[in-house]
């Protein structure tokens, strides 16, 4: 792994905080056609073969440490896979790729290693259909977290930059099924943006039992995969 990409899954709430602000503009290059998908690896499904396959959309399988620009391309069509800037912690910006620029649904950030090829796979989109082969995606909230997992689960208080992390699974069954490449919790949207007296705030441990997470469960926010490493 990349020393320069630890930040980015270490402290994902960071980032997934401001995932969650409606302002933040992503970086959109001019409008992309649709897809005209070409020869593919049998171990990767295309986006716009997804619908075909009845299939979710899998993010480990979007791209092989192998990939260059112009397989991605042809595989997802030349258009839908450009080069540009990619985000990372505390305003930090990497090179990488980027797959539907302008598709929030289907957008996917793409880390690149020092030989300039596939590392890190990034969902930043609130809107985003794509999810990990563990289950992990886009509004999953905590109580559904805590039942698949059999035991509660810990995690740090929000409002800071390590806000939202899993602390803990107790040992439980999402502990030995996450794949790496980590995920972040947000708040669901309250009225004014007003947390409710009592929310978990600040940089203490908080459990999935107490009664105001579940009444109003945080929700996956941010997540990424490693390329190669979480495929079947």
């Amino acid at each position: 792994m990349n020393p320069r990409f630890a930040a980015i899954l270490l402290t994902t709430a960071a980032l997934a905080l401001a995932a969650c602000q409606p302002d933040k503009p992503a970086e959109e290059p001019a409008k992309p056609t649709e897809p005209t998908v070409g020869t593919t690896d049998a171990s990767v499904i295309p986006a716009a073969n997804a619908a075909a396959t009845s299939e979710p959309l899998r993010l480990d399988k979007v791209a092989t440490p192998k990939d260059t620009l112009d397989t991605l391309r042809a595989r997802f069509g030349a258009d839908n896979v450009v080069a540009g800037k990619v985000p990372g912690a505390e305003g930090e910006e990497f090179d990488g790729w980027i797959l539907y620029p302008t598709d929030e649904s289907k957008r996917v950030y793409i880390y690149l290693d020092d030989k300039g090829q596939p590392e890190v796979l990034r969902i930043l989109d609130q809107t985003s259909t794509w999810q990990r082969s563990d289950g992990i995606r886009m509004d999953l909230d905590l109580n559904e977290l805590a039942k698949r997992n059999g035991k509660p689960i810990e995690f740090s208080g929000f409002g800071w930059d390590y806000g939202g992390n899993i602390t803990s699974w107790g040992d439980g069954a999402m502990d030995k099924q996450l794949v790496d490449g980590g995920f972040g919790l947000c708040p669901p949207e309250f009225e004014n943006d007003e947390w409710p007296k009592g929310y978990p705030e600040g940089e203490g441990t908080f459990s999935s039992t107490l009664p105001i997470v579940q009444q109003f469960p945080p929700v996956v926010c941010t997540f990424a995969v490693i390329v190669g490493e979480n495929a079947p």
